[in-house]
């Protein structure tokens, strides 16, 4: 589901942005996918991103790209990014994630069957999910615990994606997830997003 892309790409981004962001993508390089032409379109638009995380955490992303914008799915998006890593990262690896929608006022979304405002006390568990995309071992971008500490770097990269990866429960509307990574209680790193979803 795309939710589960957000909030692991997230984890990732931080942690050195592994395969879970791609759990759900199928990877088309960079040739445009044919798919069943739907009634409903959905579209994620007006996305913005930002490094939350303070000077002294190791983990910081230098750069992210997620494009064209607004995103049309079923249909095909381009993912680059680039993050540093000051620290080797084993399990377990603690991720607390932040939803909120904005009605009038931003209000946080509860937590129901790992969607929404959630705390997952080892993300090196959920990695071991999702396979591999070529294209993270072609760039040496690691996709299970443990992490080393370096720079990563993913060019953009054109992947497929499903308009049930977004779950229905995320409605009409503009929303905006924190997602906060920490390894023995100490913070790692922080990353921001924000987006607009139209059915």
């Amino acid at each position: 589901m795309m939710y589960r892309v957000i909030v692991l790409s997230c984890c990732l981004l931080l942690a050195v942005l592994s395969s879970s962001a791609a759990s759900s993508l199928q990877l088309t390089n960079g040739v445009h996918q044919m798919y069943q032409k739907r009634q409903n379109v959905l579209s994620l638009s007006s996305f913005q991103w930002s490094d939350c995380g303070s000077k002294a955490d190791p983990g910081h992303v230098t750069k992210l790209s997620l494009t064209p914008d607004p995103l049309k799915l079923p249909g095909n998006v381009s993912v680059g990014f680039e993050a540093i890593l000051g620290v080797d990262l084993s399990a377990p690896v603690e991720l607390d994630v932040s939803v909120e929608k904005k009605m009038v006022v931003w209000i946080k979304i509860p937590c129901v069957q790992d969607i929404g405002s959630c705390n997952y006390p080892d993300v090196c568990q959920l990695l071991e999910q999702f396979d591999c995309p070529d294209v993270f071992k072609q760039h040496g971008i690691p996709c299970r615990c443990p992490v080393g500490h370096k720079a990563y770097s993913l060019p953009p990269s054109v992947f497929f994606v499903d308009d049930s990866a977004i779950p229905s429960v995320l409605a009409d509307g503009d929303y905006r997830v924190t997602a906060k990574m920490s390894q023995n209680q100490k913070s790692v790193g922080c990353l921001s997003l924000a987006f607009s979803i139209t059915r």
